[in-house]
């Protein structure tokens, strides 16, 4: 009794698919093989592995030459999102710690103090 037949997999394909972001279940799905058989490939073949890791590398560089062409046009919020995505720069707005007693205060008090805060 033979084994089964080894499942021919397009290694072009998995780079491809991988490079337009898509996760390894919806790859298998794409590729007509189960989950298993890409997790059970990726973890024997170097090739099958690499190819992934290559195409998830190229989606980020595609979608950070596109980034870097917006941001280079002026685009603010391309800008924005880079800063905040790169940059550690945020747009919430923080507030920092004081001797205020605010025990003593009341709730309309403590509105009007954090409203004046975040001006």
């Amino acid at each position: 009794m033979a084994g089964r037949k080894p499942i021919k997999i397009d290694l072009t394909l998995v780079e491809k698919y991988a490079a337009m972001g898509m996760n390894n279940a919806q790859i298998a799905e794409c590729l007509g093989i189960c989950r298993d058989t890409l997790y059970r490939r990726k973890n024997v073949l170097s090739e099958f592995s690499d190819a992934l890791s290559r195409g998830r590398a190229k989606g980020v560089q595609i979608v950070s030459t596109k980034l870097m062409e917006q941001i280079s046009s002026g685009n603010f919020q391309a800008m924005k999102f880079y800063l905040e995505a790169k940059g550690g720069w945020t747009t919430t707005p923080v507030i920092r710690a004081c001797d205020l007693d605010i025990q003593n205060m009341t709730a309309d008090q403590i509105r009007v103090m954090l409203a004046d805060t975040l001006r």
